[in-house]
């Protein structure tokens, strides 16, 4: 009679269990080595509290992350060199590897981004640049092409 009522007791946590898990969405760890029925009982609470536990740590840490996120400043925007010709006309003395550099004739050398590389391409020597600042992190300049009305972003290798 012992028996069955610690089977009962077993199967009733066990139940619990893995209707709050479904219900949550949880994980149940089973126990490598049962030791009976008290034993399997009390390993299956165990890794249920285990696991609330490891959840709960988790969602702080999202909060932590998501806080300093926010009252984190973003760094100043920088520029890998100063160009002082900006916002003046220029134009194009040499194209280099298909448009990935422009060389401009007061011997800028400027790395223009992959994504615009194909509107490069297609300019030619000769042709008006205007410098302007960009708001890519990445490629602080904008070289516009007032010829073909073109963009792309660049960044400043040498002056």
């Amino acid at each position: 009679m012992k028996i069955i009522k610690k089977f009962i007791l077993v199967v009733i946590v066990f139940c619990f269990i893995v209707s709050n898990s479904m219900v949550y969405g949880e994980v149940i760890y089973l126990p490598e080595r049962k030791t009976g029925f008290e034993g399997a009982g009390k390993a299956f609470v165990d890794s249920y509290l285990r696991s609330r536990q490891l959840r709960l740590e988790e969602k702080r840490l999202e909060m932590q992350e998501k806080q300093y996120k926010e009252e984190t400043p973003l760094p100043p925007k920088r520029h890998s060199q100063i160009y002082l010709g900006a916002n003046s006309k220029h134009w194009i003395s040499k194209k280099i590897d298909g448009g990935e550099f422009i060389k401009l004739e007061d011997g800028s050398l400027w790395k223009i981004s992959l994504i615009d590389k194909i509107n490069t391409m297609l300019w030619l020597p000769i042709e008006d640049v205007v410098v302007t600042e960009s708001e890519n992190p990445l490629y602080p300049y904008k070289l516009i092409n007032t010829d073909s009305g073109n963009t792309a972003d660049a960044e400043l290798i040498s002056k």
